[in-house]
């Protein structure tokens, strides 16, 4: 699945697009690509750091660095995107630790209904507690919950 954006910049003015094509070719290495998606990443340019990484698993789908760094700047987007979105901080940021269970029982009775492979509470558990680990080095996280 690659995320697209209108051609964008990596913070530093280059070309985001003629960097995916860098990366793409092969002229741009593992190591390179891993590089400019952290620069990114450290910019909060999630959209572009996904690209790049994805990109760079195109070609080197093996590299355990890139695969994890996709999975967490995936992880800081979904955060940003959360937390941008009012009718998340209205519905889901009020609840109660009752409300909050229900919710959490209401979704995995849809995931084990409409998923075709069985998703086991464990790998759900396991997959959000190391999205809290992430969250916890957000700002937009923090501020929302912590602070």
């Amino acid at each position: 699945m690659l995320i697209t954006t209108a051609t964008a910049t990596a913070g530093d003015g280059s070309d985001i697009s003629a960097l995916i094509r860098d990366v793409k070719s092969g002229t741009m290495s593992a190591r390179d690509a891993f590089v400019t998606g952290e620069r990114l990443e450290s910019q909060h340019e999630w959209v572009d750091a996904i690209r790049i990484y994805e990109a760079a698993l195109e070609q080197h789908p093996n590299d355990a660095d890139i695969t994890y760094a996709l999975r967490r700047t995936r992880v800081q987007y979904s955060i940003d995107r959360r937390y941008s979105d009012r009718s998340f901080e209205q519905k889901m940021l009020t609840q109660g630790r009752a409300e909050a269970l229900d919710t959490l029982e209401d979704i995995m009775t849809r995931i084990d209904m409409e998923y075709v492979d069985r998703v086991t509470a464990t790998r759900i558990i396991a997959h959000g507690s190391e999205s809290l680990y992430m969250a916890l080095g957000n700002e937009r996280f923090l501020n929302a919950n912590v602070r």
